[in-house]
């Protein structure tokens, strides 16, 4: 077969998975202290345990974004240095935490045994 047959082959495939991939319907949740605090314990769980692509795919879902601001440091052999003068973290918004909460239950993560 020529490599443009196995590309449509490649093709076609990528889109049949792609419908079979679709998020299934959410389902209601409640937001309850334990629920919460069950969510927030595996957070922390994962945290401390988990790989560094675990811990980034649990932060993704939740962190919408990180700005640190410097400030001109001294001025070294080196170069020029930098200070840290404010670091903000942006959550996303109840809208957005709605509907991940909506479409799974637990932190998306694959826990190792």
């Amino acid at each position: 077969m020529c490599w443009k047959g196995k590309l449509l082959d490649l093709k076609a495939e990528r889109k049949q998975l792609a419908t079979s991939l679709r998020p299934a319907k959410p389902t209601k949740q409640s937001n309850d202290a334990k629920n919460i605090a069950a969510r927030i314990w595996e957070l922390d769980t994962v945290l401390a345990t988990g790989s560094p692509a675990k811990v980034r795919q649990a932060l993704s879902r939740i962190v919408s974004h990180i700005r640190l601001d410097f400030t001109p440091g001294k001025v070294t052999k080196r170069g020029q240095s930098f200070d840290l003068e404010k670091a903000t973290i942006e959550l996303y918004s109840k809208e957005l935490a709605h509907r991940w909460e909506s479409s799974s239950s637990k932190l998306p993560l694959n826990r190792e045994p």
